[in-house]
């Protein structure tokens, strides 16, 4: 209950203290500044398998790692998609359309980041 009320005195205190369209504008601050962070985490990442690739083929081993990764990466996918998500994934603005005309703008949980996988 305490965090609760925790809560509900922050929400208090924002609507009091800050204006909504100055609030609004934190959180785009803050979402950009997440973003950019998870951009530069995953700049990095890419970069790192890379070297790790290239690290690979120079010593000797055949190129077919060039094929070896996308097909697991395929793989992967298609078994998330069968065995972990079971629903039709529809790419676009369809099932945001579809989720406030039909289910009063409730988005399945799923939904929001099936389409990032």
């Amino acid at each position: 209950m305490k965090e609760k009320d925790w809560y509900l005195k922050m929400i208090k205190w924002r609507e009091t203290h800050i204006k909504e369209s100055t609030f609004i504008l934190m959180l785009a601050f803050v979402v950009g500044l997440l973003t950019s962070i998870t951009a530069l985490l995953l700049k990095s990442l890419i970069h790192l398998l890379h070297q790790l690739v290239e690290a690979f083929v120079s010593a000797g081993h055949s190129h077919y790692i060039y094929i070896v990764f996308p097909a697991i990466g395929i793989f992967l996918a298609a078994m998330f998609v069968r065995f972990i998500v079971r629903d039709d994934i529809v790419h676009g603005i369809n099932i945001i359309l579809y989720a406030i005309s039909r289910r009063q703008g409730r988005i399945k949980t799923h939904t929001t980041y099936n389409s990032l996988i």
